[in-house]
């Protein structure tokens, strides 16, 4: 068994053997011989170098570093069939694998030494995070010699990288909330300098909904991603529809139904064209087409076109099935601003009793206010009408008519111009009776001043004083222009 020591310093080696001569070679240069064991070298440069003693079979080799602290080398020679391996990173901390094996150190000032290696080929890899790792490399261990295999370690990046590839030109992407860039024509979004960490990618393009990513960045790392690894699903249009409270509207794509919903409503559809039907209060429907594209918020008013006409009135009714029921309320007033043309409705009876169940209906047109307006009134006989002028009242003849007493209900139609007021009644079979003509073509007084009296000015509605109770259906104003 043999041993070798190395101290150095600045510039010099000492070298001591338990060889007691021999030849002396620094990196392959001769540089002297061994007496009694030792020897000086100078001119040394900071570095590793390679010690060579004794040749042929007797040949010895190690490797030692100069620094500039003092440092000593050793290593022991066996007479078995070994040799040894000096292992050089010039970096600390870095894991060694021996043949696939993770040895138990990590190099120390840049280096690690293997000792007792069989002389065969062995394989070497080198690791240390934050760093790119080299190739391994074979190294064939000699007996009685020191082979030495050095590494280079390229330091990684101390950040992350985003490559985006096969994507929409025009696509905005954000880093954590903070925007990065679009997408190029090509394609292709990349972006360095990202922290180590988890990180959330927003990407977005007009009329898609966003993706958001989660991805975890490593230093040195380069996330990639892919048009496929995103899902482009179109954002939903919103149409908001306009109509009365009771409006039931029905909305088609094709002959397909999408949906059903009464009163206003703010839908969320996919891009497209639709049909929305809307059912009046008279039971009359009425088609209305729109297209939406993605994104978009379109309004569609379907109120002045599709509403119920008891939707207009000033006081609310109860609804139960298609009758409107009201009770009390004194006057109960239809909101229009323009009472020539055709008001008509039908009347229910009450629940158990014949359609007057002695009591009167009561209904007024021309209504200014409650000292002024013309007041008409049916019961089980008779037909009444009466002027009211600043509470006074003028009552005309009663005229008598033909209504069955027990009719289960009767449809009145009022007929309204400036100058004529003609009342109707019909049982259901279409055939319309006349109840009443009131003919202003010699015009009355007005109602509140000596003027002639233009019936299509004022309000329609119902009088229903304490609890007067009215169910009606079918209710329906058709304007005509004034004349």
């Amino acid at each position: 068994m043999q041993a070798v020591l190395v101290s150095t310093q600045t510039g010099a080696a000492h070298i001591v053997s338990s060889l007691p001569t021999a030849a002396v070679a620094i990196d392959g240069t001769p540089s002297g011989q061994l007496e009694a064991g030792r020897v000086e070298i100078g001119n040394l440069t900071s570095g590793v170098h390679e010690l060579t003693l004794g040749q042929g079979a007797e040949l010895r080799k190690m490797s030692f570093e100069v620094g500039p602290v003092p440092a000593l080398d050793a290593i022991v020679y066996s007479d078995r069939d070994v040799g040894s391996m000096l292992v050089l990173t010039g970096e600390n901390d870095v894991q060694v694998f021996l043949d696939g094996r993770l040895l138990p150190r990590r190099t120390q000032r840049g280096q690690l030494r293997i000792p007792n290696l069989g002389t065969t080929s062995h394989s070497v890899r080198v690791v240390k995070e934050g760093y790119k790792e080299p190739d391994p490399q074979k190294v064939e261990i000699v007996k009685g010699q020191e082979a030495k295999v050095q590494f280079a370690l390229v330091e990684l990046p101390k950040v992350g990288a985003l490559v985006m590839e096969h994507m929409p030109p025009g696509v905005q992407v954000s880093l954590d909330g903070t925007p990065i860039g679009s997408v190029r024509a090509d394609g292709v979004l990349s972006q360095s300098g990202i922290s180590p960490g988890d990180h959330t990618l927003l990407i977005t393009q007009p009329g898609y909904q966003e993706n958001r990513i989660a991805r975890r960045f490593s230093a040195g790392d380069t996330q990639r991603l892919s048009g496929t690894d995103l899902v482009w699903k179109r954002v939903s249009a919103i149409l908001e529809v306009i109509v009365g409270a009771e409006t039931p509207v029905t909305v088609k794509r094709g002959n397909q139904t999408v949906t059903h919903f009464t009163g206003p409503q703010k839908l969320l559809l996919d891009e497209g064209s639709y049909t929305l039907i809307a059912r009046g209060g008279n039971g009359v429907e009425s088609a209305h087409a729109v297209s939406l594209t993605a994104g978009e918020t379109k309004t569609l008013d379907l109120k002045s076109s599709a509403s119920s006409d008891m939707e207009l009135w000033s006081q609310k009714w109860t609804r139960r099935d298609q009758w409107y029921e009201r009770k009390g309320g004194g006057f109960v007033l239809y909101n229009s601003p323009n009472l020539a043309g055709d008001i008509v409705f039908t009347i229910q009876l009450p629940r158990g009793h014949g359609l007057f169940s002695k009591r009167r209906i009561k209904w007024v047109v021309g209504f200014v206010d409650d000292k002024n307006y013309l007041l008409f009134q049916l019961d089980d006989k008779y037909f009444y009408w009466t002027r009211v002028v600043n509470t006074a009242k003028v009552e005309y003849p009663k005229i008598a008519h033909n209504i069955p007493a027990d009719a289960p209900y009767v449809n009145l139609s009022i007929q309204i111009s400036a100058s004529r007021l003609v009342h109707r009644y019909s049982l259901g079979d279409n055939k319309w009776q006349t109840l009443q003509v009131w003919d202003n073509s010699t015009p009355a007084p007005s109602l509140t001043e000596e003027k002639p009296r233009n019936f299509s000015e004022g309000a329609f509605g119902f009088y229903l004083p304490g609890n007067d109770t009215i169910e009606l259906s079918n209710f329906s104003f058709e304007s005509q222009p004034r004349r």
